[in-house]
């Protein structure tokens, strides 16, 4: 059935992602970063202002997720925020932590309701304390607590209470690969369905929804895609995360369709965009 699909994914804002520091308190084996070269460092005010400026040349809603790294490790990550905050166009504002830091840290960067907090569990590195920090800055704020699959998947669902969270299933690096468990994978599609991601495929008018797991397998080679997820790196190049090729100033290529040339989407950012043959 998969190869009979006509279209996919969702209409949504324009989504940036910001690396604003490449620096992290975590040496975790499974993220992404082992497998890009890290300059060890944040970004310069300089190129942070450059790029508050050019995000002015798009004129239609945006999203703009904060990272790195931990992005709470550069120390203009306020005045990033606030900068942010008045441009009208930007709808909201998501800071992804690992929430290493003090809780006060984070209440000082909540200054709007455009704020959220994806706070990521990393397995390698869990605490009991940092989950007690956690739920008490859950009546606080927006967050979303992204937990990384691993073994200990359900330990930790069972311990976190009516913090709303989401499962994040791990990719291959240069120091970590998959292995997950049928078993575990066949509960979490029985137990945990809602808490993970499921895109809409259509065959003509019928209507499917694929989770991110069975997305995997799924060649949309020769489609056309409307990639609308931009990467800001360290150095203040944007780019379009499927051809990694740096944008005009002016970021007018945002919303323009291209063909897709992988075999496999190798990232689930990319199954939610809208494709079609």
């Amino acid at each position: 059935m998969q190869n009979k699909y006509t279209k996919a994914g969702i209409s949504h804002n324009i989504v940036f992602n910001w690396y604003i520091s490449d620096i992290c308190q975590y040496h975790c084996s499974y993220c992404y970063a082992n497998n890009i070269s890290i300059l060890n460092t944040k970004m310069s005010k300089n190129i942070e202002e450059l790029v508050i400026k050019r995000l002015y040349f798009v004129k239609e809603d945006f999203e703009i997720n904060i990272l790195g790294g931990e992005p709470t490790l550069n120390t203009r990550l306020k005045n990033i925020i606030q900068n942010l905050n008045t441009n009208k166009y930007c709808k909201k504002i998501n800071i992804i932590t690992n929430f290493h830091k003090d809780i006060d840290t984070y209440r000082e960067l909540n200054i709007s309701n455009k704020i959220y907090f994806t706070i990521s569990y990393h397995p390698e590195y869990y605490s009991k304390k940092v989950l007690q920090k956690i739920k008490k800055f859950n009546t606080e704020a927006n967050i979303i607590f992204l937990i990384n699959v691993d073994n200990s998947v359900f330990s930790i669902i069972d311990e976190i209470g009516d913090i709303p969270y989401e499962l994040n299933f791990l990719t291959n690096t240069i120091t970590f690969s998959v292995n997950y468990d049928n078993k575990l994978l066949s509960k979490i599609k029985d137990k945990y369905t809602t808490h993970i991601g499921y895109i809409p495929h259509w065959i003509e008018n019928t209507k499917y929804s694929i989770n991110e797991m069975d997305c995997n397998t799924i060649s949309y080679k020769g489609w056309h895609c409307l990639n609308k997820t931009i990467d800001i790196d360290i150095l203040g190049n944007f780019k379009n995360i499927c051809e990694n090729k740096n944008l005009s100033i002016t970021l007018k290529e945002i919303c323009e369709p291209i063909i897709c040339k992988y075999e496999y989407c190798d990232s689930c950012k990319g199954f939610y965009h809208e494709k079609w043959r």
